[in-house]
């Protein structure tokens, strides 16, 4: 799969990033590599495993906001969705959800590296 693919699928919106970056690519590269060093998507699902439903919340907040501001739509609104359920009265129903967004997150670490942002 090609880069342009993979961003197609991950949700990416060509005008978020124009609004947030205005062609200041070099510094999409850098919030890109720092969101995938922050790896909070291990934090999520081990907080989930835990049963710490709070801090898997809190992690998915994080999340939604930073994929967000990388214009990956479609991730922003599953984290989005996540946090409601784990703040909600059967936090359990949102494994389904976190194994969604965990196959994007191991998409968008693909589509980092064959664009370079990460090796």
């Amino acid at each position: 799969m090609s880069y342009p693919e993979h961003m197609q699928m991950l949700g990416f919106s060509p005008e978020d990033y124009d609004n947030r970056f205005n062609g200041l690519d070099f510094l999409y590269a850098e919030c890109m590599e720092l969101y995938i060093q922050s790896n909070q998507i291990e934090n999520l699902r081990n907080s989930f495993a835990a049963g710490d439903f709070k801090r898997a919340a809190e992690a998915a907040h994080a999340l939604k906001g930073s994929s967000g501001n990388l214009a990956l739509m479609e991730m922003n609104q599953l984290y989005s969705q996540i946090t409601i359920v784990l703040l909600g009265e059967n936090p359990v129903d949102a494994a389904p959800l976190i194994s969604r967004v965990s196959a994007l997150e191991r998409e968008l670490r693909k589509a980092a590296v064959l664009d370079g942002y990460i090796s």
